[in-house]
């Protein structure tokens, strides 16, 4: 099936996570029965028409609809139709004057889809945790292995995604740039390296593979620092240790394992001064800081996290290889023709 021209055709729309409701309605158009009056009711063509309706629907029921399932690209290729997801929240996907999906995460999607002949479905996730849930557990979380459950309704999350170990156990992680996890602070503070942080508040959430970073680095510079465990309210409002911080060392603020994660990094706290810095992806912090006028107006990288660079990739199913070695070849041959560098430039 050859994709439309239009940039902006989106197939479909949806949100994540779907409730698992029949809907008849986006299969087929539901014929509409003319009203029978009672008369109608008590005579025989009346009643079989009824039964021809009733059959109608039944029979729809078990032709039309297809439940989500898990697809590989033989699948994908036969429907003719790749389904994409994104967050609207996290700066990679939202909607331009005319009220079309844009972005960076999209556009790299639509040309991958482009360059095989499909079309792109949308499924709008709502938050990063979404990714990693299994059975209603973020697998993050714990030490279990098993494919989250999104990818029952997508066939790629094109996103943010740092590479890890741990995330490498779940799904297929396919790298499209290198990326430095960045400090970042208020404008007006002077804090150029870890040990200016002394004395000073450090947020981020214990879950993220960011917790990690800092402290291996902070031991590495054998620089001391303190846990506390803080709750952020609905307001982002940090709750405030009982304990007095220490002043001559990095107070590192966790937000606990079993806290939701919001996907939404800690600009908020950091801009109205619940702690002092925080930590996020260079190229997630580029989207927030320079899309947002409030965090462009209070916030600013202050330095990097660590001197080695890490790498952003797209998710899969570690089942289908053939999606992610034709990923592989589509990040290569994007970053050859320069069209990777002209969306960066872009957005």
């Amino acid at each position: 099936m050859t994709p439309t021209k239009n940039r902006h055709d989106t197939d479909f729309l949806m949100r994540f996570p779907l409730h698992p409701t029949y809907s008849l309605s986006s299969q087929f158009h539901l014929l509409r029965a003319p009203c029978l009056t009672r008369q109608a009711m008590g005579q025989p063509s009346g009643i079989i028409f009824v039964i021809k309706i009733i059959s109608l629907l039944i029979f729809s029921l078990f032709f039309f609809y297809q439940p989500a399932e898990a697809r590989n690209w033989a699948d994908i290729k036969k429907s003719g139709v790749l389904r994409v997801g994104l967050r609207d929240s996290s700066g990679m996907l939202y909607s331009n004057k005319n009220q079309q999906p844009s972005g960076l995460m999209y556009e790299m999607a639509y040309d991958f889809a482009s360059s095989h002949n499909l079309r792109i479905k949308v499924i709008v996730v709502s938050s990063f945790a979404d990714y990693w849930k299994h059975n209603g557990e973020i697998l993050l979380k714990t030490d279990k292995i098993a494919t989250p459950d999104i990818y029952e309704n997508i066939d790629l999350a094109a996103e943010i995604f740092t590479v890890t170990p741990e995330r490498q156990k779940l799904v297929q992680l396919t790298p499209y740039i290198e990326n430095i996890e960045l400090i970042y602070g208020r404008k007006g503070d002077h804090i150029e390296n870890y040990r200016h942080l002394i004395g000073k508040r450090l947020l981020t959430y214990e879950a993220m593979s960011f917790s990690r970073v800092i402290q291996d680095e902070l031991q590495r510079q054998f620089i001391p620092y303190s846990k506390f465990y803080i709750k952020i309210s609905d307001n982002y409002a940090v709750q405030q240790p009982s304990e007095n911080i220490e002043p001559k060392a990095v107070n590192l603020f966790l937000i606990p394992k079993d806290s939701p994660l919001r996907g939404k990094g800690n600009y908020f706290e950091i801009a109205q001064n619940q702690a002092d810095a925080s930590i996020a992806d260079g190229l997630n912090m580029m989207f927030r800081l320079y899309e947002n006028t409030f965090f462009k107006e209070n916030l600013k990288p202050l330095f990097p996290a660590r001197s080695e660079l890490s790498q952003l990739a797209w998710g899969s199913r570690l089942e289908d290889k053939t999606l992610h070695k034709n990923l592989l070849r589509f990040f290569g041959e994007d970053k050859r023709s320069g069209n990777f560098s002209k969306r960066l430039e872009k957005y």
